[in-house]
């Protein structure tokens, strides 16, 4: 009787551990929609509602697809991912009052980030639209930051950073259409590529702390309509440097402000203000042969390069 009770125990034992269902692992694609609910597995057939849940449910180096057309919500990002729209929808991220849009922070990690296809909205009270700071890499792709009180996009890569912007808008925003700097002794590296800002308070603007660097590249971009286009300023003994190329620096109420300490390059680019502004160089601006300047320069005169 006792062998068969203790049987009949074991046997309980065994079907309730079968009936515990194991965790989920995290996926390599998730999928977002706006029929999609945060109950779901963000598998294709089970698509989550918000990219803060998704996030939670992909692997790091994993990718969040977006379905259709939808708000979906504020995001912070500390691994590497991918937040992809390539199918036509409108996937929209509509920022708070004193909110971020989306927070890249990988701490010291040499990750990467990439996030295509997205519209952020700052309805004139979000802050910034997306914020990266720590180190690791960031592609902006095809994406669209407007009406932000502050930043659009704001870089402060606080252990050195890589950051690529591509096809992508930074409009009416009070500040800055993009800020960078690198922080402490973070060295940052930066490039805009077909890149539009305009209606900002600067439209780009890089600086750096006492111990940092600042390397930025912008090719085949407009910088129009902002009260200063492009500003460059140092701190200490950093080294700031812009290299334009292709691109045009027009209708701004002042077109480029250089500080002490940094340089500016410029190539098959066109600078005009259609106000009284003009350039402001207290630093170093070269220009190679083939540029339209139509500004007057205040402070230091403008180095010519003879193309090679």
């Amino acid at each position: 009787m006792k062998n068969t009770i203790k049987i009949f125990c074991i046997g309980l034992a065994l079907a309730g551990a079968s009936s515990v269902a194991p965790a989920q692992a995290a996926l390599r694609q998730t999928y977002v929609s706006s029929h999609g609910n945060n109950s779901n597995s963000c598998a294709i057939n089970a698509p989550c509602r918000t990219f803060a849940h998704a996030i939670t449910q992909t692997a790091a180096g994993g990718s969040i697809i977006v379905l259709d057309s939808a708000n979906y919500g504020t995001l912070a990002i500390t691994k590497a991912i991918n937040i992809v729209n390539d199918g036509g929808a409108t996937a929209t991220i509509s920022v708070p009052a004193n909110a971020v849009g989306i927070k890249v922070n990988l701490g010291a990690e040499a990750a990467a980030v990439t996030l295509r296809g997205l519209t952020i909205e700052g309805g004139g009270v979000g802050s910034n639209g997306i914020a990266f700071v720590g180190t690791g890499t960031l592609n902006v792709l095809d994406c669209m930051v407007r009406g932000m009180k502050d930043r659009g996009i704001s870089v402060t890569a606080s252990f050195g950073g890589n950051v690529v912007i591509a096809n992508t808008t930074t409009t009416n925003n009070t500040n800055y259409g993009v800020y960078a700097t690198g922080d402490g002794s973070g060295s940052l590296t930066l490039s805009l590529s077909h890149v539009r800002l305009t209606n900002n308070g600067s439209g780009f603007y890089l600086t750096g702390g006492t111990a940092a660097y600042g390397f930025v590249t912008v090719d085949s971009s407009l910088i129009a309509q902002n009260t200063t286009g492009l500003a460059l300023s140092a701190s200490g003994s950093n080294t700031i440097t812009a290299f334009v190329t292709g691109s045009n620096i027009l209708n701004n109420t002042n077109s480029i402000n250089v500080g002490a300490g940094t340089q500016l390059k410029l190539e098959r680019t066109s600078v005009a203000t259609s106000y009284s502004g003009g350039i402001t160089n207290n630093g170093t601006i070269r220009s190679f042969g083939d540029n339209a300047i139509l500004d007057t320069v205040t402070g230091n005169a403008i180095s010519a390069v003879a193309l090679k």
